[in-house]
């Protein structure tokens, strides 16, 4: 909630859900979640105190703000060309910031680029441009192993064996509590075998490691989390590309972050 709240620039929302946190985190957690979660609470704390009215606000980050509580408050009508004007426009404003963007709204900016190349995956699926169909057995067997792919691209039987690697690793992690990963992360787990993925890839990679996960099961690749451990742009592609009911967009984040802890209680015993 407070996420979605910052995302949307709105400060009076993130306010309430730090009031609602605090005594929770106060005197309820256990000393390894209060550790785990005083980061995450001082950075809310610091935000509502650089959102607070004040006339010694840079010009610019003033407007950067203004654009993404726009974006917020038009996310169900914004088109792809609105949002890339406006992270265009962002891009121009933080140049001439006299000091470095404060790190909740990087956070936001990342998530709203997020949130872009995805839309722009979409169009180019929906006009032919890109392979992001669902996957399916079948379209693997008849599929020609001979098709040209970029230079920058793995072949489909490395994506393949990879996902194997990667499936074991997001398996292991969700038997021992389900802490999110990054693709550093990820990286790390698998002791350099992963390399360095083009986006594609990426969405490919993470597509084959949950191809054998039942339906009615939260997806592995859940865990995968933008490095800000918020929800990955690439999760809509894969619940698409597997055959997953659509989530609307107002809906995924706190959809992803149910299905983070269902996924944690499925494998605690398994």
């Amino acid at each position: 909630m407070i996420r979605a709240a910052q995302a949307d620039g709105n400060v009076a929302a993130v306010e309430a859900g730090r009031r609602m946190a605090g005594p929770l985190y106060a005197r309820k957690l256990a000393s390894a979640d209060h550790e785990r979660y005083t980061p995450f609470m001082r950075e809310v704390k610091e935000w509502c105190l650089s959102h607070q009215p004040t006339s010694h606000v840079d010009p610019c980050l003033r407007r950067i703000r203004e654009l993404l509580a726009e974006l917020g408050h038009d996310r169900k009508s914004l088109s792809v060309d609105s949002l890339r004007g406006a992270l265009h426009e962002i891009g121009q404003l933080r140049r001439r910031l006299s000091a470095a963007l404060p790190a909740a709204d990087e956070a936001a900016v990342k998530r709203w680029r997020g949130r872009l190349h995805h839309r722009e995956l979409t169009e180019r699926h929906r006009s032919g441009q890109t392979a992001d169909t669902p996957v399916t057995n079948t379209n693997r067997k008849t599929e020609s192993r001979a098709d040209a792919r970029p230079s920058d691209r793995l072949t489909i039987e490395t994506i393949e064996k990879l996902a194997g690697e990667a499936r074991q690793v997001l398996a292991d992690q969700s038997r021992a509590g389900g802490m999110l990963l990054t693709w550093r992360d990820l990286r790390h787990r698998m002791g350099g075998a992963l390399p360095h993925l083009h986006p594609d890839d990426q969405g490919e990679l993470l597509v084959a490691v949950d191809r054998e996960t039942p339906a009615g099961e939260p997806l592995l690749s859940t865990l995968i989390a933008s490095s800000d451990a918020s929800l990955h742009w690439l999760y809509r592609h894969v619940r698409f590309s597997l055959g997953r009911e659509r989530i609307p967009d107002e809906d995924l984040e706190a959809h992803w972050a149910m299905e983070v802890l269902r996924l944690r209680q499925l494998w605690r015993h398994r």
